[in-house]
């Protein structure tokens, strides 16, 4: 439990100390004398029964027990600024303006999902949602067209300079329309798809190579003839009109598939699930308004 005495002054005086390696400089910077650093200091130590810092002529130390705390304390200041920060931004009614850049498979899902959440908490929230392939969204993530790509995870040699934060698993589905001929077929098999057109995603998409690794893991060989493309109004209408099997991640259809306009044939297709999350910027803090956007993609997907 927290012990009650600790206070804002302590930490912040330990932290301008382990930065500043004096305790007239923190003196200075927190206004106040330096015996009132010091005190302050050995108040904090007292409190934790632990010496956090060293002190002598030639200037001050963390001791093995500060270097343990210090990346706390400097967590816990930084919380509580962020959140001081995004309590004045709402206090001022300032927009919140978000730039996202979305793949097919959370455009559908998840990204709605946190979207409706977040909108109910913050009715002064702006989106501005990118679509399109996933070379393409980090090409604007690179650029700071877009603060964060949600979707599939890219392979990592595409990665350079960015960071991948996991959310969830997505699987790779075979669909079919209701009353296909292969839906319920009590005989049916992987190879049975070949009787029909393919729809895959293209050469460029992220899920393409498990979806070829898929198809040597099932021993069905590669059709010479198909229709490869991530777009997903085409690709939902033709297998919907026609007896095409429809090879994506489930959640572009997730909701095609709750209310039965589309089928999921029974092919185990655990070699191709892959992660899938938010992608950002290495090294680029978050804005408070994408850091509470963050949070509330854990959240629904939790």
């Amino acid at each position: 439990m927290l012990d009650r005495r600790i206070k804002l002054r302590h930490l912040e005086a330990f932290l301008s100390i382990a930065e500043t390696g004096s305790l007239s400089v923190t003196a200075g910077r927190l206004s106040l004398t330096q015996p009132a650093v010091s005190k302050t200091l050995k108040e904090f130590e007292t409190i934790l029964g632990l010496r956090l810092i060293d002190r002598d002529r030639s200037g001050a130390r963390l001791t093995r027990h500060g270097r343990t705390f210090l990346p706390a304390a400097t967590a816990a200041i930084q919380q509580l600024q962020f959140g001081l920060t995004s309590l004045a931004q709402m206090q001022r009614s300032q927009q919140m303006v978000l730039s996202l850049g979305v793949l097919p498979t959370a455009a559908g899902t998840i990204l709605p999902r946190a979207m409706a959440v977040f909108q109910d908490r913050y009715p002064e929230s702006v989106f501005r949602v990118t679509t399109g392939p996933s070379d393409f969204l980090l090409g604007q993530l690179r650029s700071g067209a877009v603060d964060l790509v949600i979707g599939r995870m890219a392979d990592p040699d595409k990665l350079h300079g960015l960071s991948f934060q996991v959310l969830y698993a997505e699987a790779v589905v075979f669909l079919v329309r209701a009353g296909h001929p292969l839906a319920g077929k009590a005989d049916f098999a992987p190879a049975d798809i070949l009787a029909y057109p393919l729809i895959m995603p293209d050469q460029g998409a992220i899920i393409r190579r498990p979806v070829d690794q898929l198809f040597r893991a099932l021993q069905i060989p590669m059709p010479l003839a198909t229709i490869e493309t991530v777009a997903h109004a085409f690709s939902r209408t033709y297998a919907i009109d026609t007896d095409a099997v429809w090879i994506i991640s489930e959640g572009v259809a997730a909701r095609d598939i709750v209310d039965g306009t589309l089928v999921k044939l029974p092919i185990n297709t655990d070699i191709a699930t892959g992660a899938a999350g938010y992608t950002s910027r290495t090294g680029d803090p978050d804005a408070p308004a994408m850091r509470l956007f963050i949070d509330t993609l854990v959240e629904v997907t939790g």
